[in-house]
């Protein structure tokens, strides 16, 4: 999703005010993001909760980050 909405990490960070090694680490899967980074993330993509969450299920059943 960040990188359909061109956002790099480091706007993305500056966006939801989470620090960028933690959007790295989620993103590697090697993190696993609280609800309120998950509303920040996904206020910050100016998109809904549940659109970030569908995606993330998507992406674990076909093996995708």
């Amino acid at each position: 999703m960040r990188i359909r909405n061109s956002l790099s990490m480091n706007k993305l960070a500056e966006r939801s005010g989470i620090h960028v090694s933690t959007i790295s680490l989620m993103e590697r899967g090697l993190r696993s993001p609280t609800l309120d980074v998950l509303l920040r993330i996904s206020e910050a993509l100016k998109t809904d909760l549940w659109a970030v969450l569908k995606e993330a299920t998507e992406s674990a059943k076909s093996g995708k980050r």
